[in-house]
């Protein structure tokens, strides 16, 4: 992959599709998925939070877009406090970069 290696596999149902399981194995990767499928209310609540930050065009064009956004978007918030204190304690982009690798992979299979 031309800019870097996944570290996580973001996913908004719950049981974790299979397909995102298999994606996840062949990239060596983490899932983070929510422990109960997310509802369209969620859904509207998270892409609404995703927006206030978002400084440019509507970043979906469909639905499925918009799911996959919002999969990522709970992920991040997921793993946000931990990132942002690997950021402040690293010096360089390698160390932060070895250290969030060796974090989301040596750790648990997945994130709920």
């Amino acid at each position: 992959i031309d800019r870097g290696k996944p570290l996580i596999i973001a996913s908004d149902t719950s049981p974790l599709p299979r397909s995102i399981g298999r994606l996840a194995s062949a990239f060596s990767s983490r899932t983070v998925h929510p422990e109960a499928a997310l509802t369209r209310k969620d859904k509207r609540r998270l892409a609404r939070d995703f927006l206030k930050a978002w400084k440019g065009e509507l970043p979906w064009k469909n639905q499925h877009e918009k799911d996959a956004l919002v999969a990522g978007w709970y992920a991040w918030k997921r793993v946000k406090s931990t990132v942002s204190k690997v950021e402040k304690k690293s010096g360089s982009r390698e160390m932060r970069d070895l250290a969030l690798e060796n974090i989301f992979l040596k750790g648990k299979p997945t994130i709920k």
